[in-house]
């Protein structure tokens, strides 16, 4: 700015950057710890186990689809900005994920409900807990607001909702007995894609999904890693679904705008 103004002011400079960094690469590297203490869930690795050949098309139909279904759908029901798009963008890319592994006629693969939901209660809790505080807190100190309003509150279990629907049919699509390989970064490069395809058909109501997407980006690649070593423990999908549905949630709840409130 000096430069550009000719000017020669002296004031703070915000070098915490790598610092930042190196805190969060520590709390992520803490969580890996922390899900070693998970309990095993299942006695054999649940999810649908498709390998490459029936995994692709279940993968790719929803990202296409689910622009071109919403495209003209209302975006003004919900007062955070978009939130309201990016709620029913989850919930229909899980529907057809849903669909199409019912299609894929192992929607059942692992016997999902030899194991209680009950039993995923505690670990998904404990994820979600990981992922909005151990997460969440150093965000609120030293980032941005991360902490909920009287509004956002409210929000908050509408979002998870749809949110969950979106990782417990991507969990179980990626995860079981001869899952392809990088299933998981292969789906989640599909949902990005999908909602760039979202914002090119609709630039300009959806205009700030490009500032959101990098965003995504970075919460799928942590909670990849949440999931990941959360499935591994556990085995069961199911756990980490809930778990990333409700930081995800929160993330998006407390940090875009309050709109037409």
């Amino acid at each position: 700015m000096n430069a550009v103004f000719g000017r020669t002011d002296k004031g703070l400079i915000d070098r915490r950057g790598k610092w930042l960094g190196l805190l969060f690469l520590g709390l992520v590297a803490l969580a890996y710890s922390l899900s070693c203490l998970l309990p095993a869930i299942s006695a054999i690795p649940l999810g649908a186990g498709l390998g490459w050949k029936r995994q692709w098309p279940v993968a790719v139909a929803p990202a296409l689809l689910t622009p071109l279904i919403l495209w003209k759908a209302p975006t003004d029901f919900l007062p955070i900005l978009l939130g309201d798009y990016l709620a029913m963008h989850f919930a229909l890319y899980g529907m057809l994920t849903g669909a199409g592994l019912w299609l894929s006629k192992r929607p059942l693969a692992g016997r999902p409900f030899a194991v209680s939901l009950r039993a995923c209660a505690l670990p998904a809790f404990l994820v979600a807990t990981t992922i909005v505080f151990g997460l969440g807190a150093p965000i609120d100190l030293f980032v941005t607001s991360f902490a909920p309003t009287s509004l956002r509150w409210i929000l908050i279990p509408i979002m998870f909702c749809c949110t969950s629907i979106y990782f417990l049919t991507d969990e179980w699509l990626t995860r079981g007995d001869g899952a392809a390989r990088g299933g998981p970064l292969f789906t989640r490069f599909c949902f990005l894609v999908s909602l760039g395809i979202a914002v090119a058909l609709n630039p300009q109501k959806l205009f700030f999904l490009i500032i959101i997407i990098p965003v995504i980006f970075i919460f799928f690649c942590i909670f990849g890693l949440f999931s990941r070593w959360t499935y591994a423990r556990t085995r069961d999908p199911r756990v980490a679904a809930f778990g990333n549905a409700a930081g995800l949630a929160w993330a998006i709840c407390v940090t875009f705008p309050i709109v037409g409130a």
